[in-house]
């Protein structure tokens, strides 16, 4: 065990050296940071940046403004190109295997439209597909110039 020397031990009082055990303390210690280590992280990932809008004189509240998005949905029958418009392309397959020249074709015309988000798709696909088609679909998108895709699944959105 370690001891502490606080000194004085040469007059006539007592000596008052003292034992303190440092192997339990030092592991007491470890805990208390570790356990505050811990902790300082949850309480980063609990918290959320949140603006908090207020009406003020100048300002004057607008309605939401809906964006265009597009939505390309990989069925086992082909593609369909489809937008918030009502605009909707289908794009059956070729034999057993999805068309995706004409798939190209489709969205950078659907790219070319006055309000098209940039670089933003949405990708949604049915049950049962291969994800090699997928990918295949997300492929030709990021060539038409939609390089930010989101992939959705089937029962979403």
């Amino acid at each position: 065990m370690a001891t502490l020397d606080v000194g004085g031990g040469h007059s006539r009082r007592r000596a008052v050296d003292s034992t303190i055990p440092l192997i339990p303390f030092i592991d007491l210690l470890l805990c208390c940071v570790m356990f505050l280590l811990v902790t300082a992280v949850w309480n980063e990932l609990a918290g959320r940046d949140v603006v908090q809008r207020v009406p003020g004189l100048n300002a004057v509240d607008q309605p939401p403004v809906e964006r265009l998005r597009i939505v390309l949905q990989l069925r086992q029958q082909g593609y369909v190109v489809a937008t918030t418009v009502g605009d909707r392309v289908e794009i059956p397959k070729v034999g057993d295997s999805f068309d995706t020249a004409a798939l190209r074709t489709c969205l950078g015309k659907t790219a070319a439209v006055p309000g098209a988000p940039e670089g933003e798709i949405t990708v949604t696909a049915e049950d049962g597909l291969v994800f090699a088609d997928i990918i295949e679909a997300m492929d030709a998108a990021a060539a038409a110039g939609f390089d930010r895709p989101s992939l959705l699944a089937a029962g979403a959105g």
